[in-house]
């Protein structure tokens, strides 16, 4: 029969983790040996928060395909190693990074007598995880799966899991849980809402889309690009979601959200839009300039979560994946001329020239260095 470190480990592998890393101690020597045995290779490192932005890597680098990829994984001790972690946790939160992350602690009858460096570890990242789990005798298989099932789906994010010391060496059940299939596609459903806002593409002279990170987490990038090309209509991301569309294309207006000097240039075009499709586009990126950055009634927005943020508003909403999304919209819709005076362009031709090298030897020089020569 199997630990519960070791299926913890299992799991983990089977979800394409290869990679973890962290600090160890002599609380968590178990399910590091676990880890190891199961085939991700265990890299030390000499703080928790280094070793949770090199998980945040190793997850970036198995996305492939506009696959959500495995989740990163970061292991502490108890007490001083778990709290060190909470940069990188609270990170990952922010910047939407599914993160495994497994702390050591200390058994609860032992925790009922005993105080050397021992609180509460479930309550200290339960604000700024999806998720936060003290495991329980005989269910170790069942929470590990939650946990991975959660930090992947929708906007994904960390989830945290206590392990008791002993429980870590005990010998476990393990139930053959069918492998967990993938989120189906979702698009909105027909009705007066979908059929207003297609309408509102039918009509609009002047659309633009603003995407952000959603697209890239459910694998809709191809499908926000196709769309934007059929009828000619600009795409602006957030700097997460830059390369939906090549910097060069005609159609792209390039990633925002941090330059001032670029949203004095960015936010009256999106005044002069008469319809702004708002497509993944999760304002966790954006600076406080990018509050109410559009009119909401000529806004039609789809998100992977509902809009509790109040950063921006739309007067429609629609909770579906990004492309599906799209599809719907403008499915018998005819395309158009759109922005007959040709604004799109002049706004590429000012951010390009308000961003040009000036021979000072800055980042923009560097990067115009580059772009002479490597290939496109």
């Amino acid at each position: 029969m199997p630990t519960a470190a070791q299926i913890i480990a299992r799991r983990l592998f089977e979800a394409g983790c290869r990679h973890a890393f962290g600090m160890p101690g002599g609380e968590v020597l178990t399910m590091m040996q676990a880890l190891d045995e199961a085939g991700l290779r265990f890299t030390l490192v000499k703080h928790e928060n280094a070793g949770g932005f090199m998980a945040e890597g190793a997850w970036h680098a198995s996305c492939r395909g506009g696959s959500m990829g495995a989740p990163g994984v970061l292991l502490a001790t108890v007490g001083p190693g778990a709290a060190n972690a909470v940069n990188v946790v609270a990170n990952a939160w922010q910047d939407r990074v599914p993160l495994i992350f497994i702390t050591g602690c200390v058994d609860p009858a032992e925790a009922a007598t005993y105080t050397h460096q021992v609180f509460d570890h479930t309550a200290l990242f339960g604000p700024i995880t999806k998720a936060s789990f003290r495991l329980a005798h005989g269910a170790a298989d069942v929470t590990i799966d939650k946990a991975i099932a959660i930090a992947t789906d929708g906007r994904p994010g960390p989830v945290h899991l206590d392990l008791p010391i002993a429980l870590a060496a005990a010998d476990q059940p393990e139930r053959a849980y069918p492998k967990r299939a993938p989120n189906a596609p979702v698009a909105p459903a027909p009705g007066p809402a979908l059929e207003e806002a297609r309408a509102m593409l039918a009509a609009a002279e002047r659309p633009v889309v603003v995407a952000g990170l959603d697209v890239l987490m459910d694998g809709s990038a191809a499908g926000v690009a196709t769309f934007c090309k059929a009828r000619s209509i600009p795409l602006l991301t957030s700097y997460k979601g830059k390369g939906i569309l090549p910097e060069d294309d005609p159609l792209s207006l390039g990633g925002h959200g941090l330059s001032p000097l670029a949203d004095k240039e960015v936010m009256p075009f999106l005044a002069e839009a008469d319809l702004v499709i708002a497509a993944g586009y999760d304002p966790m990126e954006m600076r406080v300039g990018w509050r109410d950055p559009w009119d909401p009634a000529k806004t039609v927005e789809f998100s992977a979560e509902a809009n509790t943020h109040y950063m921006h508003h739309a007067r429609l909403s629609f909770l579906c994946t990004v492309g599906a999304g799209l599809e719907a919209l403008a499915a018998g819709i005819a395309p158009r001329p759109v922005w007959p005076g040709g604004e799109p362009e002049a706004l590429r031709r000012r951010l390009k020239a308000l961003f040009a090298p000036k021979e000072s030897y800055g980042p923009a020089d560097v990067l115009a260095a580059a772009r002479r020569a490597l290939p496109r």
